[in-house]
């Protein structure tokens, strides 16, 4: 598999299972016992909401590595989003020459395969039938600046306290008689000093097991926010995947292009179903 495609490969694979919480669980029911330990929550998710990275405009250099058990690819690249719009991506080997370019909006889904001449081009609902689930499109920018997501229902999450983090995570589904796991379990990991989003952990049992998490490092300060310089991934199923992103020269001060053209020499393929 071809650097560029590997790459565009793991950039959809990272947006499969960082659904937020605003998919629509069924909710606990609210017990006076459980009141103390909402307002603990909401307390917590609030603190954490107001670290987010701010921003209407961004751009950064990234340099990052992806490796699908130990075969590993490195690229250079440049980032740049619109909040809530877009977010553009051009990734290089490293010699100075793009080779591809990928492209979401909340309404169409691009990507340039510079080295086989092949483009894609589909609406944003194609993304759904690519891996058989909606996801978000704040879903990508809050992935690639490690903000943290509103939390919809509160009953349906508590908090814990490790070592390092304060932890938030998804309760089982509670009936009468019964508890049952949910299929897609998240967690988020909340730095105690700065309350930034440090990990989040998914667990996926059906219809597949998959293991993926996210950690977020070395904050620096940028426009008066704190935004992570290192972000690490790993997804884990039947393969192990991997995908390291160190970002340089972030800047918020000024509205960016989104430059896509497509050169009519290139062929059209269609997104194909992936297996899960």
């Amino acid at each position: 598999m071809n650097r560029s495609k590997l790459v565009f490969l793991v950039v959809i694979m990272v947006g499969i299972l960082y659904v937020p919480a605003c998919k629509s669980w069924k909710n606990v029911p609210e017990e006076k016992e459980d009141v103390e330990e909402v307002k603990k929550l909401k307390a917590l998710v609030n603190e954490s909401l107001s670290a987010n990275f701010q921003y209407k405009w961004l751009s950064a250099k990234m340099m990052g590595e992806v490796s699908i058990n130990d075969k590993k690819n490195r690229f250079k690249g440049n980032l740049r989003m619109l909040k809530d719009s877009i977010v553009w991506i051009s990734l290089s080997p490293g010699f100075g020459f793009e080779v591809a370019r990928f492209m979401v909006t909340k309404d169409s889904l691009k990507f340039i395969n510079r080295l086989n001449q092949t483009y894609y081009l589909e609406e944003y609902s194609a993304l759904k039938n690519l891996i058989g689930m909606d996801i978000p499109f704040r879903s990508f920018q809050n992935l690639l600046t490690g903000n943290m997501p509103p939390i919809n229902s509160f009953y349906s999450w508590e908090t814990d306290t490790t070592d390092k983090f304060h932890v938030i995570r998804e309760k089982p589904i509670e009936s009468s008689d019964q508890v049952y796991e949910k299929p897609v379990k998240q967690e988020y990991r909340i730095d105690p000093e700065n309350f930034k989003l440090r990990e989040i952990i998914v667990q996926q049992t059906k219809p597949k097991k998959r293991i993926i998490s996210f950690k977020y490092s070395h904050f620096q300060l940028s426009s008066q926010n704190m935004f992570p310089e290192q972000l690490s991934g790993l997804i884990k199923d039947e393969t192990e995947k991997k995908i390291n992103i160190s970002y340089k020269k972030v800047s918020t001060g000024e509205p960016q292009n989104f430059p896509f053209s497509i050169n009519p020499k290139y062929k059209k393929l269609k997104m194909e179903r992936m297996p899960h």
